[in-house]
């Protein structure tokens, strides 16, 4: 006998009759009974209709493993027995779709760098995805075509039903449209079962782009020259580009120690000693970002032995 599994309690999967020639023309007087030990079935004791008595999950236990229940099924007279017969009788219990496919998790989050080639993997769903039913096609499952804000120039599943998200498009930190998306991307796919009644899950992709350190650094013109009064402070002021990125200066090629410079701002400043002569400099700019530990703690000890005269803050002397 063939049985679907998660059948209800009490459902008719098979129905044993036997005949006792000794009352041919009257009722019988048989007795049906189980003697192997099974929770799944149970059987009427004066008809022989078997019955469903719990649960049958064919995707858990042995069941998964093997999927069939052999029973004994025993006939004898009664009320005083003297006659008697065994049948053996297996069933095998068939697959249902009943389990959606699912996923470890349904959120992911990814942090991907602006410069990532194109074709690049980003994310495997099937490495986080399965489907609990024990049997093809119901343990199967694809995936849907990605959706979601700003993903479709961007993100492509390939391929396609595989679960397997790849870069297509530009993740240029600094380009408008991406800056305009908040370099923030946002890709939904569907996990479905193939075959009926086609269960699914959502599962939600969150994609974040990351800056990388691409562009060097500039001073606003190739020179500078300042008119610096021999009794006033110094006005001017030396910058980068990015006028909110921290930026390491220091000064080298010291000649005197009649100036100095403001390590953040750039600004050349007078340490209120007279001076009477100009003093050519050349200033290395270089992205505080860059630097190591290492490398920053050895660049201010330097520009701490340099500073010469004078009470500023944060300011290198030559």
């Amino acid at each position: 006998y063939t049985v679907l599994e998660e059948l209800s309690p009490g459902t008719i999967v098979a129905n044993i009759t036997a005949e006792d020639p000794d009352d041919e023309g009257f009722p019988s007087h048989l007795l049906y009974s189980i003697t192997t030990v099974s929770k799944y079935f149970m059987i009427n004791q004066l008809t022989g209709t078997i019955q469903v008595a719990q649960r049958i999950d064919r995707d858990a236990g042995e069941l998964r493993q093997n999927p069939t229940i052999s029973l004994e099924v025993l006939v004898k007279d009664r009320p005083y027995g003297g006659q008697e017969n065994r049948i053996q009788i297996t069933f095998i219990v068939e697959d249902v779709n009943d389990n959606p496919a699912t996923c470890q998790k349904f959120t992911f989050s990814i942090m991907v760098p602006e410069r990532t080639a194109k074709g690049t993997l980003l994310l495997d769903l099937n490495k986080f995805c399965f489907d609990d039913d024990s049997e093809a096609p119901n343990n199967r499952f694809n995936f849907t075509m990605p959706s979601g804000v700003g993903s479709g120039s961007r993100f492509l599943q390939d391929p396609a039903g595989s679960g397997k998200i790849v870069l297509i498009g530009d993740l240029d930190y600094e380009n408008p449209s991406n800056l305009a998306a908040g370099n923030k991307y946002t890709v939904i796919i569907q996990v479905q079962d193939v075959a009926p009644p086609y269960y699914k899950n959502n599962v939600y992709v969150y994609i974040l782009t990351s800056p990388e350190n691409e562009f060097p650094l500039i001073f606003d013109r190739p020179s500078y020259v300042f008119d610096v009064s021999e009794r006033r402070p110094a006005q001017g002021h030396l910058s980068g580009p990015e006028e909110k990125r921290l930026l390491s200066i220091c000064m080298v090629r010291a000649v005197c120690h009649h100036f100095g410079l403001h390590i953040a701002s750039g600004s050349p400043r007078v340490p209120g000693r007279p001076i009477g002569q100009s003093h050519p400099q050349t200033l290395p700019l270089q992205d505080w970002e860059e630097q190591g530990t290492s490398d920053k703690e050895r660049r201010n000890e330097d520009c701490r032995e340099r500073r010469r005269g004078g009470n500023y803050p944060d300011e290198h002397y030559l």
